[in-house]
């Protein structure tokens, strides 16, 4: 077998003492990838050596760890391989925050295989309820969690998420194999009230407990901090100045239709006012011919205090069209001192209104009436904040960080399966190279 040295070595450090922790994602980044980098920089794993498993754009896994170090790579056809090599470390957590990916094979055996072991479910999006993920449907517009008949019509029309391989089942079958795996799991983790409040509507009794991201990185100071103390409820960046920032990746889901909309209106009720990207759009080319809409394209994350620094307003627009289930864009922008605007759907409008900093306006809206807000809110007719609200509500690191730890509990190894423990005394020999 092709991974039998693997296998092996994972054995033989499972019988030295050492406890593994499965960690897996898929390579698309994003808030998922962030939300395990803060949780291994807060948290950590205890004593535990985590095995990183990752589904590739393609469709293949890789499975791969640093004690001992090895590099496993499987086609999406092997996936009863992938758990014969997780057989050797049996590993005692499982910590899944990214399904969208891995086919139907996987999925199916994962239920089954987690089975007598601590795991965690994180729902840093929709895909257990939503085979295109975000509840947009093939109109463009929020479904709200439809029903699943009317998810099919949607999928045969618009298709699934680019990225899902559950391509042959319908979204009845592809919902009722995610409320299996989910309600087989230890616990199920949200990161908003917004978010868990889907997923219980979707799979009725199930338990989902909310924890916010113990984010990293990012708190509020500098020009937050002055604009909490100031009795005025706004402080210019400049003068004269009516620019409006939008921060990360606009697609649809994120507002970018929303955004040609307002801006081509601007142009002719409001022609001093103009826009920001901090990031890219999927209207790049139709928002840039406007002229009042400047896109700073793709950055690195180093770069994103050089190009704050550039902006000249204090107001940061979001126009997301679907229940965003926390948005560290909207923690980016209060940790640069902007003020957000944002639409009552989803995590963002319940942040907001927890912290009681910035504006939550209805959802949806009209290009009129955003643009009415933020006159509204730029001549003092409105108060975008309340005295005495706190950031720290907004950013409640540290008691996410306990709260994620007394859950995950690493600190207290799960006590070995018999069948574990039968295989940990019939340890093979190493294999022939």
């Amino acid at each position: 077998a092709r991974w039998a040295l693997d296998a092996w070595r994972l054995r033989r450090a499972r019988q030295g003492g050492t406890q593994f922790v499965l960690v897996i994602c898929n390579s698309m980044g994003g808030g998922s990838a962030k939300a395990v980098a803060d949780i291994e920089q807060a948290v950590g794993y205890g004593q535990a050596v985590k095995l990183s498993l990752t589904c590739r754009n393609d469709g293949s896994m890789a499975l791969s760890g640093d004690a001992p170090i090895f590099h496993a790579a499987f086609s999406d056809h092997e996936s009863e391989e992938v758990f014969k090599l997780l057989d050797a470390a049996d590993p005692g957590h499982v910590l899944a925050h990214q399904l969208l990916g891995f086919g139907q094979a996987f999925v199916r055996r994962l239920e089954t295989w987690i089975e007598g072991r601590k795991s965690f479910y994180y729902a840093h999006d929709f895909y257990a309820l939503c085979p295109r993920v975000t509840f947009i449907d093939a109109i463009t517009e929020f479904c709200n969690l439809a029903e699943t008949e009317i998810c099919a019509r949607c999928i045969a029309i618009g298709g699934v998420h680019d990225a899902s391989r559950l391509t042959g089942i319908d979204p009845a079958a592809h919902r009722a194999l995610f409320e299996r795996l989910l309600r087989g799991c230890t616990q199920v983790i949200a990161p908003s009230q917004s978010a868990a409040g889907f997923l219980s509507r979707g799979f009725p009794g199930l338990k989902v407990t909310v924890i916010p991201h113990p984010e990293s990185g990012i708190a509020p100071a500098g020009q937050a901090a002055r604009l909490l103390a100031s009795a005025s409820p706004l402080i210019r960046r400049a003068e004269d100045d009516e620019e409006i920032l939008l921060l990360g990746a606009l697609g649809p889901h994120k507002g970018s239709g929303k955004l040609l909309e307002i801006a081509r209106r601007a142009k002719l009720t409001h022609p001093g006012l103009s826009f920001r990207v901090i990031g890219y759009t999927s209207l790049d080319e139709e928002l840039l011919k406007l002229g009042n809409v400047r896109i700073t394209g793709r950055y690195a994350a180093e770069m994103l205090p050089i190009l704050v620094a550039e902006a000249r307003g204090d107001l940061a627009l979001f126009l997301h069209e679907w229940p965003e289930t926390y948005s560290y864009t909207l923690s980016e922008a209060l940790s640069y001192g902007f003020i957000p605007l944002v639409p009552d759907i989803g995590a963002p409008a319940e942040r907001v209104r927890a912290m009681q900093f910035g504006v939550v306006y209805p959802y949806p809206a009209r290009p009129a009436d955003i643009l009415q807000l933020i006159e509204d809110v730029r001549s003092r007719r409105l108060r975008p904040f309340v005295e005495g609200a706190r950031p720290d509500a907004f950013h409640p690191r540290a008691e996410a960080i306990a709260s994620t730890s007394r859950l995950l509990n690493f600190q207290a190894p799960p006590k070995p399966r018999p069948n574990a423990r039968k295989a940990a005394q019939a340890a093979p020999a190493a294999p022939e190279p």
